[in-house]
């Protein structure tokens, strides 16, 4: 059975810091994309963005970004855990943390119901904190 989540007690509190983790790196990475393709636009005139993936596994080679820093070796644990979802969970995750909707706004964009949007939801919190612990 769900319960709310009143940030009391340390399983709570953990799981506000991880939330407020995921958002913070995610909208790090969000701010980084776009300001890559700003560059890119520079660069590049007449250079159709709209079909530009920027999830590509080349951006996920910790050779080229961990060195030793494990900060940034965690970081780019996030970085794989976030390219490992399928598009519906990243869409899930990102419309939640990043774009702050509520639950029924994004399942009536998939199709779902408010209960099945937040089972979905807590469920990719889920995969992703196993994800981190690999």
């Amino acid at each position: 059975m769900q319960f709310r989540n009143d940030g009391c007690g340390i399983d709570n509190i953990t799981r506000n810091a991880f939330t407020a983790y995921l958002k913070l790196r995610i909208e790090r990475k969000r701010r980084d994309i776009l300001a890559k393709r700003a560059r890119r636009e520079l660069h590049e005139i007449g250079t159709d963005f709209d079909t530009f993936d920027v999830s590509g596994p080349e951006e996920c080679d910790p050779a080229k970004i961990c060195g030793s820093d494990p900060v940034t070796w965690h970081n780019d644990r996030l970085v794989r855990a976030f390219a490992a979802l399928d598009e519906r969970e990243r869409y899930i995750l990102t419309a939640r943390v990043l774009d702050e909707r509520g639950f029924d706004e994004i399942g009536g964009v998939l199709g779902m119901t408010y209960k099945g949007t937040a089972s979905a939801y807590y469920r990719v919190i889920g995969k992703l904190r196993d994800m981190m612990k690999e």
